[in-house]
């Protein structure tokens, strides 16, 4: 199956070199970092050392997991892939993956110890999940549509540079998840009130 990532490996990680310096959050940009180097200190080197055997594990198993197709499973993994160098790239942008590429984001996140060391691995520091994209408190689907619009944007320059590239995996709609590089200082919830006994009493909506 041709694809943007069809070449990455799935054997145990081997840490031969120091995690990526942390980026700074100070400033927003679109430009690439630059970095050309298909080595195991570059990017693509580092995402082909991750075994990634227990993502397509938890994809493609009926009862431990979504019980999904290779056919499926195989494409959402490679743009899963794609996501991650992109983050890598563009480490100030708020990128939305779209909806597959978020349930693999979602698989690799459950297994939080996984998760954390293979951050660290790929990017020196913890890529936090915001799962309120398009909702009212973060601006609503005018919000989502733009992140959508400029993730898409970006993704395909980054797919096209790979010989072979292919982004058909963008093509199922976003995702209400983000990456998320600030804290989010409004999430949408609805009004409770925990009791002594820790029971959990639901109020009325102002």
């Amino acid at each position: 199956m041709q694809g943007i990532a069809s070449d990455y490996s799935v054997a145990q990680p081997q840490f031969t070199s120091d995690p990526a310096t942390a980026p700074s959050d100070q400033t927003m940009s679109t430009q690439p970092l630059a970095n050309n180097s298909h080595g195991a200190s570059s990017i693509h080197g580092r995402l082909r050392q991750i075994d990634w055997r227990p993502i397509l594990f938890k994809l493609t198993d009926a009862t431990h997991g979504l019980g999904w197709s290779m056919e499926r499973a195989i494409p959402a993994l490679q743009g899963y892939l794609q996501f991650l160098r992109a983050i890598d790239r563009y480490p100030h942008m708020a990128l939305v993956p779209s909806e597959d590429v978020d349930e693999v984001w979602h698989c690799h996140l459950l297994d939080t110890q996984k998760y954390a060391a293979d951050c660290q691995w790929l990017f020196g520091r913890f890529i936090h999940h915001n799962p309120y994209l398009g909702t009212p408190t973060t601006g609503g689907k005018e919000a989502l549509a733009q992140a959508w619009q400029e993730t898409r944007r970006l993704l395909q320059t980054s797919a096209d540079e790979l010989a072979g590239g292919s982004w058909g995996w963008l093509s199922d709609g976003p995702s209400t998840c983000v990456l998320s590089f600030q804290d989010l200082g409004d999430r949408p919830g609805l009004p409770l009130r925990i009791r002594a006994d820790l029971s959990v009493e639901l109020l009325p909506c102002a």
